[in-house]
């Protein structure tokens, strides 16, 4: 009798256990949505912008842990509506919409962490990348920033500057925009130009008098001058180019003029008019005869030349000054 009573002490137990285990299953889960929200990362999940109370831990911590989506990083502050997160949560962890109570605010602000880029970090690095260009150009070169740059917001993580492939084509003038690319996270964040301004120097040669056409230079008869950068000369001539070579006056060259690939050359190992040695092989034999060269030429180069007593032209290459090849 007593062991019926007990067993049936112990079944009521049990059922009433069964019972209030039932009903902590029942309890919904409680959803709060906050009316504003900061985040360290674009990447969002439920936790950042809703208070949650689930019955079990490990629901809990999936739902605290639910990506619902990604923020623009372009943009620091965004708006999402609770209807749309109600759908969410209702679509992506398989809640009905009585195992779910919401509350809290009808919509919630993001805020992304921001950090400030400074100005002059954009700018340095604008002016070392025309610098390290500047080096390809002869002269004195001076570059200056043309107009002030706000500081950049930019979110929280590595960031780095590069020079946009939409920069203009760089290029010697008198001002220059250098597009610098911002990017976090090797993720693009804002184009920003940065103008400068470009002036300076270059040394040029100019005669010390009159040269006539055909004449050879010497360094005697020259001078060094310095000129603005941008005055219009076409490929300067250097002072190593007349102690290298022989260099002549394509055209008259009044005193002060300076010396450019346009007014002068280098003077050429045979001369149209003269006479050099065409130097001819038959098999172990080498035959030597006078021509008339017909054209001004270079070591290397083939001519035109014509054989004493004869009207045909033909092909020979300058071996050395006063020397041609059959060619």
């Amino acid at each position: 009798m007593k062991f019926e009573f007990f067993r049936g002490i112990h079944c009521l137990v049990l059922l009433i256990g069964c019972l209030l285990t039932a009903v902590v299953l029942a309890k919904p889960v409680q959803l709060e949505l906050r009316s504003v929200a900061e985040v360290k990362t674009p990447m969002l999940v439920l936790g950042d912008v809703v208070k949650v109370d689930a019955n079990t831990s490990q629901e809990q911590a999936a739902l605290l842990s639910m990506p619902i989506g990604t923020m623009l990083l372009t943009k620091t502050s965004m708006l999402v509506e609770r209807k749309l997160l109600e759908k969410w949560v209702k679509l992506h962890a398989g809640m009905r919409a009585r195992d779910v109570r919401w509350s809290g605010a009808e919509a919630v602000t993001v805020m992304l962490q921001t950090q400030l880029l400074d100005s002059s970090q954009i700018r340095t690095f604008a002016f070392d990348a025309l610098k390290d260009w500047s080096k390809s150009i002869t002269g004195n070169v001076e570059i200056k920033s043309q107009a002030e740059l706000a500081s950049l917001s930019v979110p929280m993580g590595e960031v780095e500057m590069r020079v946009s492939r939409l920069s203009e084509p760089w290029g010697l003038r008198k001002r220059v925009t250098i597009l610098v690319d911002v990017l976090v996270a090797d993720n693009m964040i804002k184009s920003v130009p940065v103008k400068f301004d470009i002036s300076g120097t270059r040394t040029v040669l100019q005669v010390r008098h009159d040269v006539a056409r055909g004449e050879l230079l010497k360094a005697a008869d020259v001078e060094a001058k310095d000129i603005d950068l941008f005055a219009d000369l076409n490929e300067a001539v250097v002072l190593s180019a007349l102690t290298s070579s022989s260099v002549r006056a394509k055209t008259f060259l009044p005193k002060g003029v300076a010396l450019s690939k346009a007014n002068v050359e280098t003077q050429p190992d045979v001369l149209r008019g003269e006479f050099a040695v065409l130097l001819a092989h038959e098999g172990l034999v080498s035959i030597e005869s006078r021509v008339e060269v017909m054209q001004d030429g270079i070591v290397g180069q083939v001519i035109k030349v014509r054989p004493v007593n004869s009207n045909n032209q033909i092909q020979a290459k300058i071996i050395q000054p006063g020397k041609v090849e059959l060619y």
